[in-house]
């Protein structure tokens, strides 16, 4: 029976991500582009372009078990059109694990013209702490920019748990000032806020 077939989660995920973006591309509700060749984009205010489809980077390690299977998953998305990836530092080797993979999809996409029509690849990253110093901000920037191999990441994504209730804690104002210091040097391209208490 088929509620004993053993089908990898990942592997479901995969096919089932696929499978809609596909559809809705087929259908031809939104337009690709090589910036967003699977489902399109959305369109947005700024001048940065976000697919409808993002492949999350949380928990590479724990579904393979094994770095080189995680990059083939990678590339398998990346041969299907599906370009940007959403990771963190805080995400045990994720942004490590992407970066081999963007090593060898650019080795890959030289030598195949057919995979020449895809834009670059693109990462969004966050910045996740509740340490507001500069110090905290280069490093953890340092970090990614070693780990992906990248000069910028597209997007960091702001991520801060640490409001008091009362409001009066404001120290995230000096940690967002830390990120727009490192987007004017260069080292970010685009800024964007995530998971912030509302109090």
């Amino acid at each position: 029976p088929i509620s004993h077939i053993r089908v990898p989660v990942m592997a479901w995920r995969i096919a089932t991500t696929l499978l809609a973006a596909i559809a809705v591309f087929v259908r031809g509700e939104v337009a690709g582009d090589a910036t967003c060749p699977v489902g399109g984009c959305v369109e947005s205010k700024s001048s940065y372009t976000v697919p409808r489809v993002i492949i999350g980077c949380w928990q590479l390690l724990e579904r393979h078990r094994s770095p080189e299977k995680a990059v083939d998953t990678l590339l398998a998305y990346a041969r299907a059109g599906f370009t940007t990836f959403d990771t963190a530092d805080i995400y045990g080797p994720s942004e490590e694990i992407l970066g081999r993979f963007r090593s060898r999809w650019e080795k890959e996409k030289d030598a195949n013209l057919e995979l020449q029509k895809y834009g670059p690849l693109r990462f969004n990253t966050k910045y996740v702490t509740d340490d507001p110093s500069a110090a905290s901000a280069n490093r953890v920037n340092a970090q990614s920019l070693s780990s992906l191999g990248v000069k910028a990441p597209d997007l960091v994504q702001f991520h801060w748990w640490s409001l008091s209730p009362d409001g009066s804690q404001r120290t995230f104002l000096q940690a967002g000032r830390e990120l727009t210091r490192l987007q004017g040097e260069g080292k970010i391209k685009y800024l964007a806020g995530c998971n912030m208490d509302t109090t």
